[in-house]
């Protein structure tokens, strides 16, 4: 379950709530991704200091970074990467979301972590099954990974054109029935389902997985939303994820 921290103003699971990572989901109320100064000020308000900041450039990619090694850069930028994954504590890994899913994993018997974010392009290829590849890669026992998927669009609010409709027809057509809806000539898709579905199928065990239930779109007052706003630049949610 997602439940909402008043005194941060962020989102968390409970499935990723343990001692050894520290992860939340932004909202408006915590700060603007966009904005350094506010993305720093809520972990120095929140006290929660870290060695290495790891912010990706998100080009809706399916680019992993798998970080081995401390960057130079106490703030390090990550060109064209739209996830990151380390196994290395105190170095802060974040996504910065508008409608877009944002996705943070947990290997909780490895202690290896991630972070991903997929719009409706990551999704069709399947960035959220090359961040399960990433961390099998690097160790990670399937049976102990943890997710949880944030706060985005609902299938409610997102609807698509004809040609996006087949291109996710003829990719995951075992999916049709649950992933889209037909009402007042428009078809919505369901894109927080469809990345659930494909991380169970990618061998993610159900009971460790959860998901936020509402839309960005729908809650203004909470969360940013590209759709809402119809232009870039109004800002982001920030989502982050540490070990300890």
């Amino acid at each position: 379950m997602l439940q909402f921290d008043n005194q941060r103003k962020i989102y968390h699971s409970t499935i990723l709530d343990n001692p050894h990572i520290i992860s939340g989901f932004g909202t408006k109320k915590s700060g603007d991704g966009m904005d350094e100064k506010s993305l720093l000020h809520f972990f120095s308000s929140h006290s929660i200091s870290y060695d290495h900041l790891m912010i990706p450039k998100q080009t809706h990619s399916t680019n992993v970074r798998i970080q081995l090694s401390s960057p130079a850069e106490h703030i390090a930028y990550v060109p064209n990467t739209d996830g990151l994954i380390t196994k290395l504590p105190r170095h802060l890994l974040i996504v910065e979301t508008a409608d877009c899913v944002p996705i943070i994993f947990h290997d909780t018997k490895n202690n290896i972590a991630g972070i991903s974010h997929q719009g409706w392009r990551g999704t069709l290829e399947c960035m959220q099954t090359r961040m399960v590849e990433g961390l099998t890669g690097i160790g990670s026992d399937i049976n102990s990974v943890h997710v949880a998927i944030g706060p985005s669009i609902g299938a409610c609010c997102y609807n698509i054109t004809h040609e996006r409709y087949m291109q996710f027809q003829e990719k995951f057509p075992q999916y049709t029935e649950e992933i889209f809806e037909h009402k007042d000539n428009e078809i919505y898709l369901n894109l927080i389902k469809l990345n659930y579905l494909l991380l169970r199928d990618k061998g993610i065990q159900e009971k460790h997985i959860d998901y936020f239930p509402f839309c960005t779109k729908c809650n203004a007052d909470m969360f940013y939303s590209y759709r809402r706003e119809k232009q870039k630049g109004k800002g982001e949610m920030f989502n982050y994820v540490m070990i300890k």
